[in-house]
């Protein structure tokens, strides 16, 4: 299960990661920009402002999680919920 975020400077995606990995601990996230990703694995983007058609290259979303509103331990428990 992956989760891909695109939210702020890399200080704020580790927070991110970490505070994902608290209530989903097998889920693993990477930064948007990474050239590493595997777009198949990627079911969870975090997003603000994505780039204009980066999220069609993601075959396998569920949800689209936008992090407008900085609530990590909110959107964590709300993608548990819905993945248990």
């Amino acid at each position: 299960m992956g989760l891909v975020i695109q939210s702020g400077d890399w200080n704020a995606i580790e927070e991110w990661k970490f505070l994902f990995a608290e209530f989903l601990p097998d889920l693993h996230g990477s930064p948007w920009e990474s050239k590493q990703i595997d777009i198949s694995g990627i079911h969870y983007p975090l997003v603000w402002k994505p780039t204009t058609g980066r999220l069609v290259q993601f075959l396998s979303l569920g949800v689209i999680m936008s992090s407008a509103i900085h609530r990590p331990a909110r959107h964590a428990c709300f993608l548990r919920d819905l993945i248990e």
